[in-house]
């Protein structure tokens, strides 16, 4: 709370500082830092605002001399003054992240990390991006870098589906603690499960959404096993985070059902869909990027999980990808459900 307010009163567009006065009568709510990344584009109102009023402060405070501009310089007292406010407003601007925790928020910086990984070709990208444990790669530690956008080499993603998610949510959000995360769901490093079993439980952050279409970009798709695991995730489970719009796609050859192919970001040993080449496959309709023809590879990147829904849009169960064997591939969610989260 900071109690120091200046009033500036101006006539004619002339400052008159002998009604400069500094006041401890109001009481100025400053925004909180709510976490994201400071510099990117989203703080740039932000920035140039705090920026604005430096530079008026600091004009006031340069000159000593008689502006032509004001009727008189400014007395010592409010010169005082304005420096202790200026300087106890620039630390509290210095500290304030205006972005609120959103699936959106999320979203970028999960994009930002598979588009740049994902832009390297492969084989080659495989050095960077892998799935610890996967095709051929040692079951590693979790390593997540975000580097500099546009230099693809900078990044590095060697993590699982759920450790990804982790890493994602450190990265972003400052509430994402490891104390947050052991509170929320029991690990500070918590497996797809234990993400599934937070959420239905009303961990803090997370809203709940129900149906397929009004998951948006950033929400977050967290699915439990039940059954044994099929390479498709972790032994637990598996966690996506939605990559754009849900849209219908009659998966299963029935007009009377309805599905879903919903795009996502994800880490996986197992990429979305079996690759193809046959121009006829629906999977040229729903490619996966960590697969170059028939060759596939691990690590994070863009695929499509295809859930089916009843006549109210509330998940039924999914496809891993557009091309799977419709019958023996169709995971209930009798056996494996799954919940949606937005972040709030």
């Amino acid at each position: 709370m900071c109690r120091l307010v200046l009033l500036m009163l101006f006539t004619a567009g002339n400052l008159l500082p002998q009604q400069a006065i500094v006041t401890q009568s109001a009481d100025v709510e400053l925004p909180q830092r709510v976490g994201g990344a400071p510099g990117r584009e989203r703080y740039r109102d932000h920035d140039h605002a705090r920026a604005g009023y430096l530079r008026f402060v600091g004009e006031i405070l340069s000159s000593r001399e008689v502006d032509p501009t004001r009727r008189e310089d400014v007395p010592m007292p409010v010169r005082r003054a304005l420096v202790a406010c200026a300087a106890a407003l620039a630390a509290a601007l210095a500290a304030v992240t205006p972005a609120q925790a959103s699936s959106a928020t999320l979203y970028d910086e999960l994009a930002e990390l598979a588009d740049n990984l994902n832009s390297l070709p492969w084989p080659g990208q495989d050095t960077y991006n892998f799935y610890p444990g996967a095709k051929g790669h040692s079951d590693v530690a979790t390593s997540v870098v975000w580097g500099t956008p546009g230099s693809p080499t900078t990044y590095e993603n060697k993590s699982k589906c759920a450790p990804l998610l982790t890493q994602a949510l450190k990265h972003t959000f400052s509430w994402a603690t490891d104390s947050y995360l052991d509170d929320e769901f029991g690990s500070i490093s918590p497996t797809s499960a234990q993400y599934y079993d937070g959420f239905q439980t009303g961990a803090e952050h997370f809203t709940s959404k129900t149906t397929v279409p009004s998951l948006t970009q950033g929400d977050v798709i967290a699915i439990k096993y039940n059954d044994a695991g099929d390479g498709t995730g972790d032994a637990t489970g598996h966690m996506l985070v939605v990559g754009g719009t849900p849209r219908l796609y009659n998966r299963d050859n029935n007009t009377s059902t309805r599905e879903w192919a919903v795009p996502v970001i994800d880490s996986t040993s197992n990429p979305h869909g079996v690759a193809s080449t046959n121009p006829s496959s629906p999977y040229l309709l729903f490619p996966d990027t960590r697969a170059v023809g028939t060759t596939e590879y691990s690590g994070v990147g863009r695929g499509w999980i295809f859930i089916s829904t009843g006549t109210d849009d509330v998940p039924t169960g999914h496809w891993w990808g557009a091309n799977e064997n419709v019958t023996e591939q169709y995971k209930p969610i009798s056996t494996r459900p799954m919940t949606f989260r937005a972040l709030s």
